[in-house]
């Protein structure tokens, strides 16, 4: 896993760099379903993406309080040193739903900072759109140029900061742009990616997609290789056949569901039961609680939250 291609299944980072490039295109695809006022637009976005998360935290704090403290020892730094390492105080709590950024203010549910860059890039989101119309090797070249800077600035910038989650934002920019510039030109895309073998297509994503998080360049690479993935769902028929099967449509439907809320299941059940329960039961039933979570969520607050969204968008004069 860590040595070959297969490394891209293990590897965090670039699976969030194809998220941000999904989010891009899914995002530029409804803007032409429907005519929408900016602030109907942010509107919809509120209600979809923070009304759930909002759940999400009080979820996860819930099941905090409920689970024994401190370090478990077998379990990995990241286990013990970047989530639950702060009781859920007020001021904790309202840091999360601030969405500073601080690490001190993620660790209730640390997958919440890729959500984060969503939800401010979201508020951008048309402009972006506008500029990927307008020239997209302008638009590409300038983002990739604010990603550079971002990263260059980071180097001078306290860890863990809220400087730093912003600079982090403003290089994220460029792979919603790309994914937006995907969009607008699918066709070429799909067509490009249809005269290269499924496989090699794959393959090739695979191996950027294991490039070492954090080594020189590598987010540019996941960018690539999400650019080549997407171009093959779209450009093959098997691929299409595969990624419409039915168990793969509802994970996308509890997706998001899923999102936020497994984190808090995998903590709350081995600050419980690791040590006490075989490992491979423990990791299925993790999985199971998981899955069955996001349903419930999908059901009583996502699917609300989003319904919400569109009646108060509604109401909202389109410009």
């Amino acid at each position: 896993m860590k040595y070959t291609p297969l490394r891209a299944f293990a590897n965090g980072r670039p699976a969030v760099v194809l998220f941000f490039v999904l989010s891009g295109f899914v995002l530029a695809a409804s803007f032409e379903k429907q005519t929408i006022s900016y602030h109907g637009y942010l509107t919809r976005r509120f209600c979809r993406i923070y009304l759930p998360f909002v759940i999400a935290i009080a979820f996860a704090a819930a099941l905090f309080v409920l689970s024994p403290g401190g370090p478990i020892e077998g379990l990995t730094e990241w286990f013990n040193s970047s989530s639950w390492t702060a009781a859920p105080s007020p001021d904790v709590v309202a840091g999360h739903l601030a969405m500073t950024g601080r690490d001190a203010h993620i660790q209730l549910n640390n997958v919440m900072w890729s959500l984060i860059h969503e939800l401010r890039i979201s508020v951008l989101f048309p402009l972006i759109v506008l500029l990927a119309i307008w020239n997209r090797r302008v638009t590409i070249v300038a983002l990739a140029s604010l990603w550079l800077v971002g990263e260059a600035a980071g180097c001078f910038t306290q860890e863990g900061s809220i400087l730093a989650s912003i600079l982090d934002t403003a290089g994220y920019i460029l792979f919603f742009a790309i994914g937006a510039i995907c969009f607008y030109h699918r066709q070429t895309l799909a067509a490009t990616a249809g005269k290269l073998p499924l496989w090699t297509t794959a393959i090739a994503a695979l191996v950027l997609m294991a490039i070492p998080a954090g080594a020189p360049a590598s987010e540019l690479f996941y960018g690539l290789a999400s650019v080549a993935l997407i171009g093959a769902a779209i450009g093959h028929e098997k691929a299409q056949s595969f990624f419409t099967s039915s168990p793969l449509l509802w994970l996308g439907t509890i997706s998001y569901s899923l999102y936020l809320f497994h984190l808090s299941i995998i903590l709350f059940a081995l600050r419980h039961w690791y040590g006490a329960v075989d490992s491979r039961l423990l990791v299925a039933g993790i999985i199971a609680a998981s899955l069955l979570a996001a349903q419930l969520a999908y059901w009583l607050v996502e699917k609300p939250s989003d319904q919400l969204g569109r009646v108060l968008s509604r109401r909202q004069k389109p410009a």
